[in-house]
């Protein structure tokens, strides 16, 4: 699951909002109140890194380095050979089926509210305790006696056809726990895990009774129910005609919410950054693109897409100031979305969709963005030592900080109030109270600084006294490719 400390939509300042909840021995209702935090920085990234500075058209990263990076991109994506990381690679596929039979169980039962403390027990949409025969429902419908007995198929190879959404189990609507309790109610969606980008390779582990959801393998480190509508099946000859135009030239979407339309000029999806397709043919005008489609007989076959070539660019792109400026301006200030909720990011991915288009492969949620390797652990020094630390060994805009449950991009340092500042570009929620009875919303992606404690507001607990605080770099991360079954042990075994 993809719980974070972050984020959602913008609501009016200082509105409190009142949450009819609650059914534990009787109803009744509980105010939960909500305040705006004001945002008073600067949201324009120009301030923060400026045009002519004498770094901005330089690449951050070296040309081999980026180019080794997109090899491990394509390997978690598209490789189908016995060291490949994506969801085509029988290994791969294979190293995670153990895990998916040990933990799918575990994961159903979660939600089950028997003999659960007030604090943990699940709610529905409508403020009621989801019951044994929901729960039931969801169980007979996983079919868990037929997942116990999964054997790997290559025929359950697959691709999504459609931006879709990743489900913790085969259910539409919303699982909340009690909207009273900090950081939780809407939109905290616990059902909600990711959005998956159309074109996404897939392995298809179980399809549930009804035929309506499959549960799958995605690329990025983890494994989940979607829409059984929202994906087709693939053959070998799909997968090695994918593989052949994505070893040419791969595009990434850098224009959020662009148009992708076939040869006709018949809209298919609508592409977000993260969004990745191979490459066909590029002029000054229009891209083409490979994008799949679903026959009558649930297979996906191959068509030609049309993407506005202002909106993608050929990966990887270089990783300046300039672009990463470009990707940010893109994706600054839309709303949160917990686990990718109507196709908003998340802290976590937010950094995903940021450095994909450089060829930078990310993780899926917090937790293991946070265990990359190449890191400098901070979390046993205070928060005044952490701050400085940062200023002096963080690489701009290229060092993901996680605190646990959250994780953010420092920018770099600038001048506040006659202060040197460290500054972060997050996805975030909201702020958290000291005395832990109101909540302060944020809800977007914004550039913020990195203070022990912000004038505006002195009650909230700053983002740098967490528990954890870990600076990855991703300017150094490990080269080796992990084995299928290392890879599996590392992010899957814990899902």
């Amino acid at each position: 699951m993809n719980y974070t400390i972050c984020d959602k939509w913008h609501l009016p300042k200082c509105i409190i909002v009142s949450f009819l909840v609650l059914y534990f021995s009787a109803c009744f209702a509980m105010e939960v109140p909500i305040y705006d935090f004001p945002v008073t920085y600067s949201q324009n990234a120009n301030d923060y890194l400026p045009p002519d500075g004498e770094d901005y058209n330089k690449n951050l990263l070296s040309p081999k380095y980026q180019q080794l990076q997109l090899k491990q991109f394509y390997n978690h994506y598209y490789s189908s050979d016995a060291q490949g990381l994506s969801p085509w690679s029988a290994q791969m596929a294979m190293s995670a089926l153990p895990f998916m039979k040990k933990v799918e169980p575990e994961i159903l039962e979660d939600f089950n509210n028997q003999n659960q403390s007030n604090e943990d027990k699940h709610y529905a949409e409508n403020f009621k305790e989801h019951d044994q025969t929901w729960l039931s429902r969801i169980r007979d419908n996983m079919d868990l006696n037929a997942i116990a007995s999964i054997e790997f198929k290559e025929e359950n190879r697959a691709i999504s056809v459609a931006n879709t959404h990743a489900r913790a189990l085969p259910d539409n609507a919303p699982d909340f726990f009690h909207a009273s309790l900090p950081g939780q109610g809407f939109p905290f969606d616990n059902l909600q895990e990711s959005a998956i980008w159309a074109g996404t390779p897939l392995y298809v582990f179980s399809v549930s009774k009804d035929k309506a959801w499959s549960l799958v393998l995605t690329p990025d480190g983890y494994f989940s129910w979607v829409k059984s509508n929202d994906i087709a099946y693939v053959s070998s000859g799909f997968i090695n005609q994918w593989q052949t135009a994505a070893q040419q030239g791969l595009i990434a979407v850098t224009q959020t919410e662009t148009s992708i339309v076939d040869e006709q000029q018949q809209f298919q999806f609508t592409g977000f950054i993260g969004s990745v397709f191979p490459m066909i043919q590029r002029t000054s005008q229009q891209t083409s693109i490979l994008i799949p489609v679903k026959n009558s007989h649930n297979q996906a076959m191959i068509k030609t897409g049309i993407i506005n070539t202002n909106a993608a660019n050929i990966m990887p792109l270089i990783a300046s100031p300039k672009n990463l400026v470009k990707i940010i301006n893109q994706l600054k200030n839309r709303p949160y979305g917990w686990g990718g909720a109507f196709f908003f990011n998340d802290c976590s991915q937010e950094m995903k969709s940021i450095f994909t288009p450089f060829g930078i492969w990310l993780p899926r949620n917090s937790a293991q963005q946070g265990q990359l390797g190449s890191t400098l652990d901070l979390s046993e020094n205070n928060i005044d030592e952490r701050i400085s630390l940062l200023k002096e060994k963080g690489h701009p805009l290229m060092t993901i900080i996680y605190i646990g449950g959250h994780v953010m991009l420092y920018v770099g340092n600038k001048d506040l109030d006659n202060r040197v500042t460290a500054i972060i570009y997050q996805n975030v929620w909201g702020m958290a109270s000291e005395s832990h009875d109101k909540r302060y919303v944020i809800g977007q992606s914004l550039f913020f600084p990195l203070l022990k404690n912000y004038p505006e507001n002195p009650g909230v607990i700053s983002l740098a006294g967490k528990s954890n605080f870990k600076l990855v770099y991703l300017d150094e991360l490990n080269l080796k490719t992990d084995s299928p079954r290392s890879f599996a042990n590392r992010f899957l075994a814990h899902q």
